[in-house]
């Protein structure tokens, strides 16, 4: 019996723990996703849909959400055209760095031909609040 509390307490406390976890965070006044990676919008996009599909999106991966992810606070997850789910910022579609992008913090596609921009925050790390829950979102590359 106590093996078994044992294990629910350890599994409870593994998934707060990932809860806790931001997905996005501030780092030097930009939002970057797992690994310190930069988030960035597109001009091109209108509210709550994504326009870069194909080679956009090759060079610009969406920043995809988790399977479970709900609108929180800022975030909200949109349906893409293709049916494929992104992680979106005050209505802002989110993509998980450039492909020039080689090292954490870094912002090579800022401003990349006038319509792509680093995600920047304003306020500092401890009052800036721009993290929904750990198991929110995750990015990746395709």
């Amino acid at each position: 019996m106590q093996a078994k509390l044992l294990a629910l307490l350890v599994a409870a406390f593994v998934i707060a723990a990932a809860v806790a976890a931001p997905p996005a965070q501030v780092r030097s006044g930009v939002l970057v996703g797992p690994d310190d990676m930069t988030l960035y919008t597109y001009d091109e996009d209108a509210p709550n849909r994504s326009h870069c599909s194909g080679g956009c999106l090759a060079a610009w991966p969406a920043f995809v959400p988790s399977q479970h992810a709900a609108r929180s606070g800022e975030f909200s997850v949109i349906t893409r055209g293709d049916g494929g789910r992104q992680v979106a910022r005050n209505g802002k579609p989110l993509y998980y760095y450039y492909t020039a992008d080689r090292n954490p913090g870094d912002i090579a596609g800022d401003n990349s031909g006038g319509v792509w921009h680093a995600v920047r925050v304003v306020g500092t790390p401890a009052t800036a609040t721009v993290s929904p829950p750990a198991a929110w979102a995750t990015g990746y590359r395709y």
